[in-house]
Protein backbone atom coordinates (compact mmCIF):
# COMPACT_ATOMS: atom_id res chain seq x y z
CA UNK A 1 0.00 0.00 0.00
CA UNK A 2 1.41 3.56 -0.66
CA UNK A 3 -0.21 6.90 -0.27
CA UNK A 4 0.87 10.65 -2.27
CA UNK A 5 0.08 13.43 -2.82
CA UNK A 6 -1.46 13.96 -6.33
CA UNK A 7 -3.42 17.06 -7.50
CA UNK A 8 -5.66 15.66 -9.87
CA UNK A 9 -9.36 17.44 -11.09
CA UNK A 10 -10.87 14.22 -12.56
CA UNK A 11 -13.52 14.25 -15.11
CA UNK A 12 -16.92 13.43 -13.82
CA UNK A 13 -18.08 11.77 -17.18
CA UNK A 14 -15.09 9.26 -17.37
CA UNK A 15 -14.48 6.57 -15.12
CA UNK A 16 -11.25 4.51 -14.54
CA UNK A 17 -11.58 0.75 -14.06
CA UNK A 18 -11.20 -0.23 -10.21
CA UNK A 19 -10.09 3.36 -9.08
CA UNK A 20 -12.98 5.06 -6.12
CA UNK A 21 -12.75 8.96 -6.95
CA UNK A 22 -14.01 11.13 -4.01
CA UNK A 23 -13.68 14.33 -4.98
CA UNK A 24 -14.17 18.10 -3.48
CA UNK A 25 -14.62 20.84 -5.60
CA UNK A 26 -13.70 19.13 -8.73
CA UNK A 27 -10.77 17.92 -7.43
CA UNK A 28 -9.03 15.21 -5.81
CA UNK A 29 -5.62 15.97 -3.89
CA UNK A 30 -4.32 12.39 -2.62
CA UNK A 31 -3.95 8.71 -4.33
CA UNK A 32 -4.10 5.99 -1.95
CA UNK A 33 -2.74 2.55 -4.10
CA UNK A 34 -4.06 -0.44 -2.10
CA UNK A 35 -2.31 -3.88 -1.79
CA UNK A 36 -5.27 -5.66 -2.57
CA UNK A 37 -8.92 -4.76 -3.87
CA UNK A 38 -11.68 -4.18 -1.40
CA UNK A 39 -15.21 -3.32 -2.23
CA UNK A 40 -16.95 -0.07 -2.17
CA UNK A 41 -20.39 0.58 -2.14
CA UNK A 42 -21.73 3.67 -3.80
CA UNK A 43 -25.04 5.62 -2.37
CA UNK A 44 -27.45 3.47 -4.50
CA UNK A 45 -25.50 -0.16 -2.94
CA UNK A 46 -23.71 -0.61 -6.46
CA UNK A 47 -20.27 -2.78 -5.26
CA UNK A 48 -17.37 -2.10 -7.14
CA UNK A 49 -13.88 -3.95 -6.47
CA UNK A 50 -11.25 -0.82 -6.27
CA UNK A 51 -7.40 -1.19 -5.96
CA UNK A 52 -6.98 2.51 -5.82
CA UNK A 53 -8.78 5.50 -4.16
CA UNK A 54 -8.42 9.16 -5.24
CA UNK A 55 -9.70 11.87 -2.51
CA UNK A 56 -9.35 15.74 -1.51
CA UNK A 57 -7.77 17.10 1.65
CA UNK A 58 -7.01 20.33 3.21
CA UNK A 59 -3.65 19.34 4.19
CA UNK A 60 -3.21 16.89 1.73
CA UNK A 61 0.57 16.44 2.67
CA UNK A 62 -0.03 16.12 6.19
CA UNK A 63 -2.71 13.56 5.53
CA UNK A 64 -0.05 11.57 3.36
CA UNK A 65 2.73 11.48 6.21
CA UNK A 66 -0.22 10.63 8.88
CA UNK A 67 -1.41 7.86 6.33
CA UNK A 68 2.20 6.26 6.03
CA UNK A 69 2.84 6.43 9.80
CA UNK A 70 0.10 4.04 10.03
CA UNK A 71 1.36 1.59 7.52
CA UNK A 72 3.92 -0.59 7.96
CA UNK A 73 7.70 -0.89 7.81
CA UNK A 74 8.53 -1.64 4.20
CA UNK A 75 5.46 -1.13 1.91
Amino acid sequence: MSARHDLRFPDANKSEDAVLVVAVASQTSITVELARPVTAVGLWGRRTEVHTIRCHADEPRAAVAAITALLPAGT
